[in-house]
């Protein structure tokens, strides 16, 4: 019998040599991209960013529907976080690119007014990297290279440490991250690979992690030790009018503890004036010693909420309540509102049966406002808000937490709207050639309408604030 040999035609050969040889080449990439550690940064570095795998992270956060929400009022929504990848590292933050150029691992880090990144590339970039070596001589004095812009943007200055590249506009953080150890990651934190963590070293150190997934999962800690405390708190969800924001948890002191960081933070970033205004005339009225030492101690949770921002009078003026609630006291009824040494030139006044006083503070949009109902007290900055608080009542369903935050962006964006046409209509900021003519502020107060919520509770652990939730969650009730 005649036996037939079988012939495999040349092209084939070229085909399945093509194939080891990409092989060779992904497995040759994928090695180099293996990370032994975070990478690189100065010491002195005060906010750092790190995410082991990024362009997982941009691929999801673009598919939650938050992004989407803000994508149809801004393109481009992370526009200057693109422009900011792109001069330090030379390549558009689009995913696919950033894997395949720079890696999935990324470190970012600021201080000192400079930052940079600290990747970890494959084959593609030190080859790249290397060509770029033989068709320039350029490098800094400190031993930085530096890679000129043709279009005339500043130049990008770039090392090589132990497989790690490190990329920067400015020569001195590529040096001081080339002098630093590797950065270690808190064990404590942990989480899935498309996890951005964020870490802070002041006013109070903590660190974020931003999950990009449905409602865009929060989780961290913070360095706020608050004072023992136990039990539920119930003031969290009790507002059947939507809160602008709330901060509850069981001591006065607590929250006050809470407001240190955020008002450091508000001092360094160039907008505390209006507030300092009104912390100023507040402390004329206010002597530092009005309230006695121990004003709260019969207080197990205290609750600051934020309703609205009334511009009506010209200069924004807030609508706020503060809600106390007392412990439990066998067969007591509930003494005199621990504010009262406040209310300086008070009236008597009742609300539906609800006995308490008035002190006039800046006419009849903001005035003290007390009164007590059940085993709670409260204070109102407005006669109308605290009518309805009173009509309402303040206690929703126990949430076992030491602290609880709400800030409604739907209801932020709303505000912010307001605001931007009553300071139009003041000549305080540039009216739009139509009525309808889109506007940054405007396009800003559209986008926070669609984001729901941000919610947090926190858990007081070792001189840490533990805290989770979410950062576009749909209000519920504060809907």
């Amino acid at each position: 019998m005649k036996q037939t040999r079988l012939r495999i035609a040349p092209g084939w050969y070229a085909v399945a040599g093509a194939i080891c040889i990409a092989a060779l080449v992904a497995g040759w990439d994928w090695r180099l991209k293996q990370a032994p550690h975070a990478g690189y940064r100065p010491e002195a570095a005060v906010v750092t960013a790190y995410c082991e795998d990024f362009p997982v992270f941009l691929r999801r956060l673009a598919e939650t529907p938050a992004y989407a929400a803000v994508r149809a009022e801004a393109h481009r929504p992370l526009k200057e976080v693109e422009l900011a990848v792109r001069l330090a590292a030379g390549v558009r933050p689009a995913p696919l690119r950033l894997e395949a150029w720079l890696g999935g691992q990324v470190l970012a880090a600021r201080g000192e007014g400079r930052w940079g990144v600290c990747v970890r590339p494959g084959l593609f970039l030190r080859v790249a990297h290397g060509l770029n070596r033989l068709l320039s001589q350029e490098s800094d004095a400190g031993g930085a290279f530096r890679f000129s812009c043709k279009d005339g943007r500043p130049p990008v200055y770039y090392a090589w440490r132990d497989g790690f590249l490190i990329a920067s506009p400015w020569a001195a953080y590529v040096r001081e991250a080339m002098a630093g150890p590797p950065h270690q990651l808190d064990p404590e934190l942990s989480g899935a690979p498309e996890v951005l963590w964020l870490a802070w070293a002041r006013p109070a150190p903590g660190a974020l992690g931003i999950d990009p997934a449905g409602a865009v999962g929060l989780s961290g800690k913070v360095a706020i030790g608050l004072p023992e405390a136990s039990g539920a708190l119930l003031f969290s969800d009790a507002w059947e009018e939507p809160p602008l924001l709330m901060a509850s948890a069981h001591r006065p002191k607590n929250l006050l503890a809470l407001a240190a960081p955020l008002w450091s933070a508000v001092q360094s970033s160039g907008y505390a004036a209006p507030v300092k205004m009104l912390a100023g005339v507040a402390a004329a009225a206010w002597p530092q010693d009005a309230l006695p030492a121990q004003w709260a101690g019969n207080v197990v949770e205290c609750a600051f909420v934020l309703f609205d921002i009334d511009g009506g009078a010209g200069l924004p003026v807030p609508e706020a309540a503060l809600a106390l609630r007392r412990g439990e006291v066998a067969g007591e009824a509930l003494e005199a509102h621990p504010l009262w040494p406040l209310a300086l030139g008070a009236v008597p006044y009742a609300w539906g049966g609800h006995a308490g006083v008035i002190a006039p503070f800046w006419g009849e949009q903001w005035s003290l406002c007390l009164s007590k109902k059940g085993d709670f007290w409260l204070a109102a900055s407005q006669e109308p808000l605290m009518a309805r608080l009173l009509a309402r009542g303040a206690s929703g369903a126990p949430l076992d937490a030491d602290v609880a935050l709400l800030f409604n962006w739907t209801k932020a964006g709303a505000v912010l709207k307001e605001l931007a046409r009553r300071g139009a209509d003041l000549g305080l900021i540039a009216r739009p050639d139509h009525f309808d003519a889109p506007t940054p502020l405007l396009s800003l107060a559209r986008a926070l309408e669609g984001l729901g919520a941000l919610r947090l509770t926190g858990r007081s652990h070792a001189g840490h604030l533990d805290f989770e939730g979410h950062l576009a969650v749909a209000p519920g009730r504060t809907q």
